[in-house]
C-alpha cells in the first residue's frame, strides 16, 4: 500500500512538474513573440525618427542665395532707396504746390511715362515690403531665409 501511495504521489508530482514546465514554456513563447513585435515597432520608430530628423535638418539648414539673386536683391534695395528719395522730393514739391497754388505745366510724354514707371516701381516696392512684414508676423518675427519663400508666401 505504501508503494502504491508513493507511486501515486510521484505520478502527481511528475504531472505537476510537467504542467509547470509546459506553462513556463508557453509563457516564454509568448514573451518571445511580444519581444519580436516590440523590436519591430522600435525599428519602425527609429526609421521614422531618422526620416523626420532629416526633414528637420533640411528645413533648418539655411538656403544659400546665388550671387545673381544677391546682386538682384542689392539692386532692388537700391531702387527702393531711390524711390523713397523721389517720394520725399515729390512730397516736398506737393507741399510747396499746396502752399502756392500754381498750375503745373504739362509733362512731356517721356516724363509722363517715367512718372508712371516710378509710381509702378514704388507700388511694387510697397507690396514687397508689406508681404515681407506679413511673413515676419506670421512666422514669429522671423524673416524668410530666401526670397523664393517670400515669393511663394505672397505671390509677388
Amino acid at each position: 500500500m505504501n508503494k502504491l501511495k508513493l507511486g501515486i504521489i510521484s505520478v502527481i508530482v511528475v504531472a505537476g512538474m510537467a504542467t509547470l514546465l509546459m506553462m513556463q514554456h508557453q509563457s516564454e513563447i509568448k514573451a518571445r513573440e511580444e519581444n519580436r513585435s516590440l523590436q519591430e515597432q522600435v525599428d519602425q520608430l527609429a526609421a521614422e525618427n531618422e526620416s523626420l530628423s532629416n526633414l528637420a535638418a533640411q528645413a533648418n539648414s539655411p538656403k544659400l542665395v546665388s550671387n545673381d539673386k544677391l546682386r538682384e536683391l542689392v539692386r532692388l534695395r537700391g531702387e527702393v532707396g531711390g524711390l523713397k528719395r523721389q517720394l520725399a522730393e515729390a512730397a516736398k514739391v506737393g507741399e510747396k504746390s499746396a502752399q502756392s497754388p500754381q498750375e503745373e505745366p504739362p509733362l512731356s510724354p517721356e516724363a509722363e511715362q517715367e512718372k508712371q514707371n516710378a509710381m509702378l516701381k514704388m507700388t511694387d516696392a510697397k507690396h514687397f515690403v508689406l508681404v515681407f512684414i506679413m511673413f515676419a508676423d506670421d512666422n514669429q518675427g522671423h524673416y524668410p531665409p530666401t526670397l523664393i519663400r517670400l515669393y511663394l508666401y505672397g505671390q509677388i
